[in-house]
């Protein structure tokens, strides 16, 4: 490392140690308890299996605070990380159930199948090395998400918005400055009214005074929602007909919420780039004109919209975490569709081929999801928008621009000798 210790510009090059170290570190264990049954009836025709897991993760490796007297000092202004030592401090415990349904049946030349699974999954924090964890960053968002003790992992944790400021708020000039009054306020000691958004002008997003102290602060951040789905599902299907065979397979999520992240830049951010559709309809407090060359003059570009609830363009509506961002991430998607012909064997036998079958098919045909997002299932992994001063891999169901599922149309022919 290179550090100056005199405050001048003159640097030693020398070495220390990145991290306090921790001699009792240990293995992360896990505890793990599943109850389960088989069931088979109307000659194995349908079957049910049903299970309950809960396991339980304890002594997870984190990182834990420790103050400066402990003579640890913090590399971070270094780009050297920090210097809180790993300790096993932290647990974590997951249930549910899964349920699995099959029915096979066989009329004639008819042949049927049906496969249901359905998973829950409940996700608590029973223990950390610190009282919270805070995490996730999407451009100039941050944080997004926070961890504690009885909750779920990296739930979205931000501001509540009840409306949009409009010309129709009642406006008193305040020190010279017009200052919209139908908001949350407090009284300071010299007497003096102050607002919890003294900033604001109609077109600005009505952030809740969730504490009532009439401050808009950290206060007033709650918890908007979990990454994690209620319950998965899956859904298949296969027939034969003769010579005819269909399958389809259905999946999907129900319950979890997303952090859609693109709409930051797709709504604000940039001037120049491509935005939302929506964007169109935002706020705009006056007519817009710019100069044309070739008119000679300033020509209408962006004219006044005050009837819609899209914010006007301004940072301090985009630039921290609120439930403007998150949406509903439930989906069902149509996964996979073939449909096919085997050729009869008394045919193809004369040609000395076992088995001839053609066939077209279909990945990704639709999705019926909520979501504004160009797919639900691009916020699923761990983002790459990574809070830079925690380690602790926390960063779940945020999109920050994953592309769309391709769909794909498939023709096919399967030959046997």
């Amino acid at each position: 490392m290179d550090y100056s210790f005199d405050n001048s510009d003159v640097s030693s090059i020398g070495a220390a140690p990145g991290q306090i170290e921790n001699p009792g570190l240990g293995w992360e264990t896990v505890h793990m308890t599943n109850i389960g049954i088989d069931l088979t009836f109307l000659q194995n025709r349908l079957s049910v299996s049903a299970e309950y897991f809960k396991k339980v993760n304890k002594d997870m490796i984190m990182e834990r605070n420790v103050p400066y007297i402990t003579g640890s000092w913090s590399l971070s202004d270094f780009d050297e990380g920090n210097s809180n030592p790993l300790v096993n401090l932290g647990s974590i415990q997951n249930s549910g159930f899964e349920l699995t349904l099959g029915y096979k049946i066989t009329k004639g030349d008819l042949k049927a199948s049906f496969d249901l699974n359905v998973s829950t999954l409940k996700n608590e924090v029973l223990d950390l090395a610190t009282d919270s964890l805070k995490s996730g960053k999407v451009h100039t968002i941050t944080p997004i998400s926070m961890t504690v003790i009885g909750g779920s992992i990296a739930e979205f944790w931000g501001y509540e918005i009840e409306g949009i400021f409009t010309t129709d708020d009642p406006i008193r000039n305040i020190n010279g400055k017009p200052v919209i009054i139908d908001q949350p306020y407090f009284i300071e000691e010299n007497g003096d009214t102050a607002f919890a958004q003294p900033w604001v002008r109609p077109g600005d997003a009505r952030f809740k005074d969730v504490s009532g102290d009439g401050l808009i602060n950290d206060d007033d951040k709650v918890f908007l929602g979990s990454p994690l789905p209620k319950f998965v599902f899956g859904f298949a299907i296969n027939l034969e007909y003769k010579g005819f065979d269909f399958s389809a397979f259905i999946n999907g999520t129900f319950g979890n919420k997303i952090f859609n992240g693109t709409k930051q830049y797709l709504y604000y951010y940039q001037e120049t780039d491509n935005h939302a559709a929506e964007y169109a309809n935002r706020y705009v407090e006056n007519d817009i004109y710019k100069y044309d060359p070739v008119l000679g003059q300033e020509v209408l570009v962006v004219p006044a919209n005050h009837n819609t609830d899209i914010f006007r363009d301004d940072p301090a509506n985009y630039a921290q975490c609120s439930d403007f961002y998150i949406e509903d991430g439930s989906y069902l998607r149509l996964r996979n569709l073939v449909l096919g012909y085997t050729l009869p064997s008394s045919l193809t036998e004369k040609i000395h081929i076992q088995k001839l079958r053609f066939y077209v098919g279909a990945r990704n045909v639709f999705t019926i999801t909520k979501y504004k997002g160009l797919n639900p299932e691009a916020a699923y992994s761990t983002s790459s928008a990574q809070d830079d001063d925690n380690r602790q891999n926390l960063d779940m169901g945020i999109d920050v621009g994953a592309y769309p599922l391709t769909r794909m149309y498939l023709v096919g022919v399967n030959l046997q000798f």
